[in-house]
């Protein structure tokens, strides 16, 4: 017999054991998992050495389901994507920044294609990490320059254009960026455009300060020096198709006749490309040619071939026209096959301008059920009704809808909530998205930047806020928006004289840039030096800020 402590004993011995044996097996899981994940990793990469891609994919995202940080496997598929999967290899891009954080050109890569898809709460981490990895280099300031550009910081923009220039003063891509910042910063001058008319006499960078120069022309009112530039652009082999269109929109209004004259080159330039041609439709509008549409679509070979597009183009010139009775005969005859959401929504505008709400929610409805079944689909449907002025309430319902469908579609759905909040400057709706990015991507340390702004703003969970403001400015004391946030913070804390030193370790010329600038200015009038705040703020464009900023200076009597 055991004594009552032996068998105490016992059973500890024997729970230590089984313990011993579930952390063997567990750990002999996750080792074969891995093994199993590098196996499918190996053969994807040969697959895609012989040139069985789809294959070599397939192996790739099997390699992944046993082990998500599978570094081969991440890398191998980010060349396997098709190249205009540009949602998808920004994804992939993060993921390998994650998982190898010293790769310099994939984060380089990573910030250029977010800043190309508007997504520049993903390049500013990118950004972020590589200022960590290699300092304030060159291509480094040419990168913020161009993240100032995308978040319409322009002065911003432009302090980074010239900070890169500094480095590199004959290197015509800064020269042609600083340029472009005076441009949309507001203080070019007629040295601006001598710089540009040099930079337009080189191979590289002629096409870009063309477009340049036609902008600052297009901003002077000069509208015949700006056609002469456009008309200029269009002689060059890498003119794009808007190009051509604004083009024609210039001679146009210098002839009307240019109309008829340029109605068969844009036709050929357009091809067979349906927005294109779309475009062509609404420019015969523009200037007074709306009868001729008819006949144009009649008469072009490539709508001969494409009888969809061919109604597309005709419902919407006779939504253009108001003709609510023409267009519902029009929309009810045949289906439009995989672009039947356009019709559905076309009809739905068409009942709500008949009174029809029923009819209107219905047809709707359908629309955007079927456009939910790809992330293009999707996106065409909001780029269509965000043309249409009654629509925007159903056009942001719809934006709310596909973020919660799929982390694909949230990449892209929720950058647009962020953009048409920050038009409206509503401070609440810019909160909810940021909490949404969130859920998408908990630890991106600017969208926690984000979260913490706005929630100080709007006085909303405000210790949280403190804390996340106090965490990210000690990882990142000179970067601009996360100083600012910190400022902020500091400013409501009552703890000014703070605020102030951790704003003036930055450079002056971001001090006075345009989202900094009212905190600056707030933390001058806070420690006493209202004159000098008034100063910073006399460059400020007050009616771009939110209404909580515009309340928090008059509070400072600024």
């Amino acid at each position: 017999m055991l004594t009552p402590k032996q068998k105490i004993f016992l059973m500890s011995a024997i729970g230590v054991s089984i313990a011993g044996i579930g952390a063997a097996v567990f750990l002999s899981s996750a080792s074969i998992q891995k093994w199993r994940a590098r196996r499918y990793a190996e053969r994807g990469i040969a697959l895609a050495h012989g040139g069985n891609v789809e294959a070599a994919r397939t192996a790739c995202l099997r390699a992944l389901l046993f082990d998500r940080n599978s570094l081969p496997a991440t890398r191998e598929l980010l060349v396997l994507l098709p190249a205009g999967d540009l949602q998808n290899t920004l994804l992939l891009r993060a993921r390998l920044a994650d998982l190898d954080p010293a790769d310099r050109d994939n984060l380089e890569q990573m910030a250029s294609l977010a800043l190309r898809l508007n997504r520049s709460d993903m390049a500013a981490k990118a950004i972020r990490d590589l200022e960590r990895a290699e300092g304030g280099t060159p291509r480094l300031l040419k990168l913020r320059a161009n993240l100032a550009l995308v978040s319409g910081d322009d002065a911003g923009a432009l302090a980074a254009s010239r900070r890169s220039l500094e480095h590199d003063p004959q290197n015509t891509t800064s020269r042609l960026g600083v340029a472009l910042a005076e441009i949309r910063s507001g203080v070019a001058t007629e040295a601006t455009e001598r710089e540009l008319t040099s930079l337009s006499e080189d191979d590289t960078a002629r096409l870009g300060a063309l477009r340049s120069l036609r902008d600052l022309a297009l901003l002077n009112g000069d509208r015949k020096k700006a056609a002469n530039h456009a008309a200029a652009i269009t002689k060059l082999p890498q003119a794009a198709f808007a190009d051509w269109m604004l083009h024609a929109d210039l001679a146009a209004e210098e002839s009307f006749s240019g109309v008829d004259d340029l109605l068969p080159v844009l036709t050929t330039r357009a091809g067979s490309n349906p927005r294109a041609l779309g475009s062509i439709a609404s420019w015969l509008r523009k200037h007074g040619r709306g009868d001729a549409v008819e006949s144009w679509i009649a008469s072009n070979d490539a709508l001969k071939r494409d009888p969809t597009t061919a109604q597309m183009i005709r419902a919407d010139n006779l939504m253009a026209r108001g003709a609510w009775v023409e267009l519902d005969a029009l929309l009810g005859g045949q289906k439009w096959g995989s672009m039947d959401f356009i019709r559905e929504a076309a009809l739905a505008r068409v009942a709500r301008a008949r009174d029809q709400s029923n009819d209107s929610a219905k047809h709707w409805r359908e629309a955007t059920d079927a456009a939910l079944g790809k992330l293009a689909t999707a996106r065409m449907l909001v780029e269509l009704t965000s043309a249409w002025p009654e629509w925007s309430e159903q056009t942001g319902a719809f934006l709310w809808r596909a973020s919660e469908h799929g982390p694909e579609y949230a990449v892209w759905a929720l950058p647009e909530l962020q953009r048409r909040a920050g038009e409206k400057r509503d401070s609440f709706a810019l909160l909810r998205v940021t909490k949404a990015m969130q859920r998408l991507e908990p630890n991106s340390d600017p969208v926690r930047n984000n979260l913490a702004f706005y929630s100080l703003l709007l006085n909303v969970g405000t210790d949280s806020a403190n804390q996340i403001a106090d965490d990210l400015f000690a990882k990142y004391p000179a970067d601009p928006a996360i100083v600012s946030t910190y400022a902020l913070s500091l400013l409501l804390r009552k703890r000014p004289s703070e605020a102030l030193a951790a704003l003036e370790r930055l450079p002056a010329t971001v001090q006075e840039s345009g989202p900094i600038a009212p905190y600056y200015a707030l933390a001058l009038a806070k420690t006493g030096n209202t004159q000098r705040a008034n100063e910073v703020l006399a460059h400020v464009r007050r009616e771009q800020l939110l209404p909580e900023e515009e309340a928090l200076l008059k509070q400072a009597k600024l």
